[in-house]
């Protein structure tokens, strides 16, 4: 979206350099704030993941599987319950959930999909989506039909030192 205004940048290292090694990199729709009934927060997050994965960045943003573990019989309705609520709510959000839903894996497919766990004593995982971001350079697009759509008007300039005032 353009307002009609010429922007400039200078960046004295590449742009967006640094954020890596600050960076968790998950894209997340707040899972854990569910049992907390912060359902405002996980609404908010799972709306900001879709739009993200499927207008905005939908290049460096990508879906990730977790596998969560049972360890007890009573974990495969609760987490489920949750994972589905979850999974339900990205669904009924402003954009498109864009990651695949939960699916209950029981112990045998668990020995076969992760044959360095011990399920042994496990009953089965629980697997779930969300997503990680490649943010080695989120600032830089290298399709340049890109980047002048998103902002005609913009010049950077990278590399360049502002000398300093006195």
């Amino acid at each position: 979206m353009t307002r009609g205004l010429s922007v400039g940048l200078l960046e004295q290292r590449d742009l967006a350099s640094g954020t890596s090694s600050r960076s968790s990199k998950l894209v997340h729709g707040g899972l854990r704030y569910l049992e907390m009934f912060d359902f405002a927060l996980v609404k908010e997050a799972l709306e900001e993941r879709g739009l993200l994965l499927t207008q905005l960045a939908p290049h460096p943003v990508r879906p990730v599987p977790f596998l969560y573990p049972l360890t007890k019989a009573w974990e495969r309705p609760y987490v489920g319950a949750g994972v589905a609520l979850y999974d339900g709510m990205a669904m009924t959000g402003k954009y498109d959930m864009g990651v695949p839903k939960h699916k209950h894996i029981f112990r045998k497919e668990l020995a076969r999909i992760a044959p360095d766990m011990k399920t042994d004593e496990l009953h089965g995982a629980i697997r779930y989506y969300d997503c990680r971001v490649d943010d080695a350079r989120p600032g830089h697009d290298d399709r340049p039909h890109r980047r002048q759509q998103r902002c005609p008007d913009r010049d950077a300039l990278q590399g360049h030192r502002l000398p300093a005032r006195r």
